[in-house]
């Protein structure tokens, strides 16, 4: 790719884009995208590339991106909404204010199938793939507190993926019902990051895990009645109060 200002990147993707020339935009969104790493617009013909050369899994993949960042992105709740390939469609505008409403594909029975949208009156939308009325396959969750969850689901469960929680919170890794049950890796709004092996509402860790402080030190240890105990017992113990509270609102992540 040629080199260029880093304001010129997603100008010369538009140019290129325009031309029909997808595989060649495709380089500039993303550089644009490596820059300016909240640029929605960027993200969304980023997007647009890749449906137009057939990729239509990693079409679906960048708006969710998208919508990580800005989970009220229209733009990308329309796109979600409307490509379904020819297959069955549903629209139901709703009854009343309290009625979900849903865009999508569903089966014999009028049940969301394949894939859609759905996006309800509190803010809570789920946006991806469902199997007979259940949350069933890659998509993305954003919960009535803000949470954002880019998942696989199991009917309706989470099973593992990235949840970005309102405080700044990120968990990423292995997943059972919005919790950590296997290989994991959170970091914490204050820059604290905490890598092991967890086994669901219980801040205990079933072997030994790392914790990096702010500033960079790691410590081995294990979580022990929600306070993190250093294999080094010479070691500061490392109070977990803030985790501990973060774990308490996790149940409540749930579409």
């Amino acid at each position: 790719m040629e080199k260029t200002n880093q304001d010129q990147y997603f100008k010369k993707g538009l140019s290129f884009y325009e031309q029909e020339d997808y595989l060649t935009a495709i380089e500039f969104f993303q550089a644009e995208i490596e820059n300016s790493p909240r640029n929605e617009t960027a993200y969304l013909y980023l997007s647009k590339c890749y449906k137009n050369t057939g990729k239509e899994l990693v079409h679906r993949k960048t708006l969710h991106r998208l919508l990580s960042i800005n989970p009220n992105n229209q733009d990308a709740l329309k796109e979600l909404s409307i490509n379904f390939g020819g297959e069955n469609m549903l629209y139901n505008k709703g009854a009343s204010l309290n009625t979900p409403i849903y865009y999508g594909c569903v089966d014999e029975n009028k049940q969301p199938h394949k894939y859609g949208t759905f996006i309800r009156p509190d803010g809570t939308f789920y946006s991806g793939c469902m199997r007979h009325g259940t949350m069933y396959g890659e998509g993305i969750m954003k919960s009535s507190n803000g949470a954002v969850v880019i998942s696989h689901f199991n009917d309706d469960v989470v099973e593992n993926g990235l949840i970005l929680l309102p405080c700044g919170t990120k968990i990423e890794g292995y997943l059972k019902n919005s919790l950590p049950c296997g290989r994991c890796t959170i970091t914490l709004s204050n820059g604290i990051i905490i890598e092991g092996t967890f086994h669901g509402s219980e801040l205990d860790s079933k072997e030994e895990c790392t914790v990096i402080d702010n500033t960079g030190n790691a410590l081995t240890g294990h979580f022990i009645n929600k306070v993190f105990v250093p294999t080094n017992k010479d070691a500061d113990r490392i109070d977990a109060e803030l985790v501990a509270s973060i774990i308490k609102c996790w149940p409540n992540i749930k579409f």
